[in-house]
């Protein structure tokens, strides 16, 4: 997906609500930002299959 600020914003306010946010983006510099802004609720996926997988699982841990 696209990283404009737009998402940038949506993922931000995510975050300040304690959301969980999975981010389809080989973005390094995207990736490294919202990991340091909240390690515990940002993952990363490489595919949107991954995507998928990473949802059921932190749907399961809830």
């Amino acid at each position: 997906c696209g990283m404009g600020i737009g998402t940038a914003s949506e993922i931000a306010l995510a975050l300040k609500s304690w959301k969980k946010v999975v981010l389809l983006s080989d973005h390094p510099e995207s990736q490294q930002f919202f990991c340091s802004l909240s390690q515990e609720n940002v993952f990363l996926a490489t595919s949107p299959d991954a995507a998928i997988e990473l949802v059921k699982t932190i749907l399961n841990q809830d």
